[in-house]
């Protein structure tokens, strides 16, 4: 250290910064950086089931008609329905309903004619994997709430086409 840094110091009573080299500027964005990434991590994720869906459109009301049609079918034959549209950032699950020991995860699409094919050929490979990465990450929650252990999943898809409906159960192993 040069002497008068010692006489300016002692003058001032407080200690001059040191020089600042490129290395040192990197070192300090990376730190800031790093505790900016931190701060995002650390929000909550949601403890709560999402509010209640208010369709808006007119596709949007055709599509929760045909969700509660599916619930009705559902529960007519055994279900016990747990949750509706969950959604998160990879995407959104229809229903989720227990049978008997088994956690259903299920998918509802409709088509007013089968012109451009049937509902349950909307579901390619693409949908599944969203599906399955939706299903992981509610799966916590819902196993919380509902069970006292992992259950085993099964993946089910209910299509309306014009007026009947098809159940296909656990559709990812037959499709």
């Amino acid at each position: 250290m040069p002497p008068y840094y010692k006489l300016i110091t002692f003058m001032n009573q407080a200690p001059l910064p040191e020089p600042t080299t490129p290395e040192r500027l990197a070192c300090e964005a990376q730190k800031k950086a790093i505790r900016r990434r931190r701060r995002k991590k650390t929000a909550a994720p949601p403890t709560t089931l999402p509010q209640r869906f208010a369709p808006v459109s007119a596709h949007q009301l055709s599509g929760y008609a045909a969700e509660n049609l599916a619930c009705h079918y559902l529960t007519e034959h055994g279900l016990h329905i747990l949750a509706r549209n969950l959604k998160c950032r990879t995407g959104e699950i229809d229903i989720i309903a227990r049978d008997k020991s088994i956690l259903v995860f299920v998918e509802v699409r409709s088509r007013r004619n089968t012109r451009y094919g049937s509902a349950a050929e909307t579901i390619g490979i693409h949908k599944q994997k969203r599906l399955l990465r939706t299903a992981q990450f509610w799966l916590p929650h819902i196993v919380r709430q509902h069970f006292h252990a992992a259950p085993v999943c099964r993946f089910d898809i209910i299509t309306l086409d014009s007026t009947q409906i098809h159940w296909v159960q656990d559709a990812f192993r037959t499709i």
